[in-house]
């Protein structure tokens, strides 16, 4: 669907003091994951905008979806961060959890009087989280599993949202 091409480059890219150290954080090889952590959706595209200007990464419909994702996963007692406009996507944000943090980043992209978007997941971890609590080995963690599910939840609903598709990131790449 969409490229997977800032799941490299944004938790560097993004402005965010939790990015200001990558060198200190744990990034996870997660193309062996078992997670689904790549969730795909649509929504009926209300007023198009066929000839605004705007940039790549700037579609008016981006940021608020991430904010209701957000503001979903914080009334199930979550602790999220500020969701924020990205420079190699719409908008990310993340989750903190005692031994682990979870990256969210949406993409969208508007196509046949609809908008198209995915959420990429992936775990990381702290320099703090590593030396307080234990050390993943492997980025299947149930922290992670558990958000992707509240996320579903969010979005099923969400009485707008159709075709939900949950993938693991292997399975992402291979349908593209």
């Amino acid at each position: 669907m969409l490229s997977p091409a800032c799941l490299l480059v944004a938790p560097r890219d993004r402005c965010d003091n939790w990015a200001s150290q990558p060198m200190l954080r744990k990034q996870f090889n997660i193309r062996d994951s078992h997670t689904k952590s790549r969730l795909s959706f649509k929504i009926p595209d209300g007023e198009p905008h066929q000839n605004l200007k705007r940039s790549l990464f700037r579609d008016p419909a981006a940021l608020p979806m991430l904010q209701n994702i957000a503001e979903g996963l914080h009334a199930q007692g979550y602790e999220v961060s500020r969701p924020k406009p990205g420079k190699a996507c719409h908008g990310g944000c993340h989750v903190i959890f005692p031994n682990v943090e979870i990256e969210l980043i949406l993409l969208a992209r508007r196509r046949s009087g609809k908008i198209e978007f995915e959420i990429l997941t992936w775990p990381s971890q702290t320099l703090r989280q590593r030396f307080r609590g234990q050390t993943l080995r492997s980025p299947d963690c149930k922290e992670w599993s558990e958000l992707c599910s509240a996320i579903t939840d969010i979005l099923v609903r969400d009485s707008r949202v159709e075709s939900l598709l949950l993938r693991t990131f292997i399975d992402a790449e291979n349908c593209n």
